[in-house]
């Protein structure tokens, strides 16, 4: 089993346990529509004491209806003035069963009528929006509408005021009925704030509320002595926010092409970008050529000069998965290995000057933070086994794979090399040389006496 000391073996724990504490953002209410907004050129028929409608398609959230609208052209004089509308689902392209219906409403001619009615429907569903009135002639009460749609109507008469629990008796057509549905829909809430968000400073980490390890890397930073950093989600950080700072560590996530443009945007002006386990939208600027291979629970050796100067000659295990790629630009800080001797020709850790600006794009192709606290804590896939052969759960059996035949979790031959010290140590000395140009960075410095390395 690794001895790698656990100075930071309770940090993640910790942190989520904050995480967990922060108050639930509040979604915020958006309104929308579902029909068709558009008055009509042509003025149907017959609408009086039938069921008609058409047939819309939700988009791609869900929505409570608050309220439907129809256009209705000329229109009898009271009491024939009335109308009612509903909701149906679909079923195979023709009404189905009723969802809700309104009360009475007074029509007004030639004008958009709305009145209130309560449905839940759901995103990329479609369903019916159907009208019923009461006009007393055939040329009144009739909806406007426009053709290029699915349309419905009810063959038998359906008198006012009358909503069968199924929809049956139906002809349909191709008018598209100008008639919609009013909804609101609860927006995403926007990410909680990440817990410990640093002190602020030079350096912005970049994380995820969707993967908590990349909060982790505030815990690495403060265990490396490196103490002006600020903690951000991917989605609050924008150009104007990246122009505050010298440099960022960018977590594992996937980005959007806007996130990916902002990014290298701002080191083609001088930024310096620390990507882990990068999105391939971004190997352009890091100076890499991406593969569709990927190297999981193996070695990397970190070279000896520059900021591996000082590090462990030898290769070292990393827990998670590396992507596979080809320099195309940048320079190998580290290279994978596919055992503890055997290289391959793909890196572990890049790094690529970016433009005219002093900006510098660096990658490590696996997850840095997973990799440490993997190191640290152990497989969590073992958690409740008995694997030491002595009654009682003990934290060791999460590193030990006997006696199931297969290898301990952090190589024995490796148990004298604080593993993930130097992998965390590798990424504060690329701070620290990334960051030389633009102005010193203090350290706080914690191996005892006057020791240094």
């Amino acid at each position: 089993m690794n001895k790698d000391v656990p100075r930071l073996a309770l940090v993640l724990a910790a942190a989520v346990a904050a995480v967990a504490l922060v108050p639930p953002s509040t979604a915020t209410a958006a309104t929308g529509t579902f029909g068709n907004t558009a008055v009509g050129s042509q003025v149907d028929t017959d609408n009086s004491n039938y069921l008609s409608g058409s047939r819309f398609t939700m988009g791609s959230t869900d929505g409570a209806v608050t309220s439907m609208s129809v256009y209705v052209d000329q229109i009898s004089s009271a009491p024939n003035n009335k109308f009612e509308v509903g909701i149906y689902t679909d079923s195979a392209n023709k009404p189905g069963s009723l969802i809700a219906q309104s009360a009475t409403g007074t029509l007004s001619a030639s004008s958009w009528n709305t009145i209130a009615i309560t449905a839940n429907l759901t995103a990329n569903n479609s369903y019916w929006l159907i009208y019923n009135t009461n006009g007393a002639a055939s040329n009144r009460n009739n909806m406007r509408y426009n053709g290029g749609g699915t349309s419905t109507f009810s063959s038998s008469s359906t008198p006012f005021g009358t909503w069968p629990t199924t929809f049956t008796s139906a002809a349909n057509g191709g008018a598209n009925f100008s008639i919609y549905a009013t909804y609101t829909t609860d927006d995403p809430p926007p990410p909680p704030p990440l817990s410990n968000s640093g002190p602020g400073g030079p350096v912005l980490v970049i994380g995820s509320s969707a993967n908590m390890f990349t909060t982790y890397y505030a815990e690495i930073l403060k265990a490396e002595g490196i103490n002006y950093y600020r903690l951000m989600d991917i989605a609050n950080v924008s150009a104007s926010t990246l122009s505050n700072y010298d440099v960022a560590i960018l977590g594992e996530m996937p980005l959007t092409a806007t996130q990916v443009s902002m990014l290298s945007t701002w080191v083609t002006g001088g930024g310096d970008l620390i990507a882990m386990r990068p999105d391939k939208q971004l190997a352009s600027v890091l100076g890499l050529t991406a593969g569709s291979d990927t190297l999981a629970e193996a070695y990397l050796r970190i070279s000896n000069s520059g900021p591996g100067a000082g590090i462990v000659n030898t290769s070292i295990q990393y827990h998670g998965t590396a992507d596979r790629y080809t320099l195309n630009g940048a320079t190998a800080v580290a290279t994978l290995y596919s055992n503890a001797t055997t290289a391959t020709a793909n890196p572990a850790v890049t790094l690529r000057s970016v433009g005219s600006q002093g900006g510098q794009a660096a990658a490590f192709t696996y997850d840095l933070a997973r990799s440490i606290v993997l190191t640290r804590q152990g497989n969590v896939a073992w958690s409740g086994q008995e694997r030491d052969g002595i009654d009682g759960y003990q934290a060791h059996e999460m590193f030990i794979g006997a006696p199931n035949g297969v290898p301990d979790w952090n190589t024995v031959d490796q148990r004298l090399i604080p593993i993930a010290d130097e992998q965390q140590r590798l990424l504060a000395n690329m701070i620290l040389q990334m960051n030389q140009s633009k102005k010193p960075l203090p350290r706080f410095w914690y191996f005892p006496g006057t020791r240094r390395r």
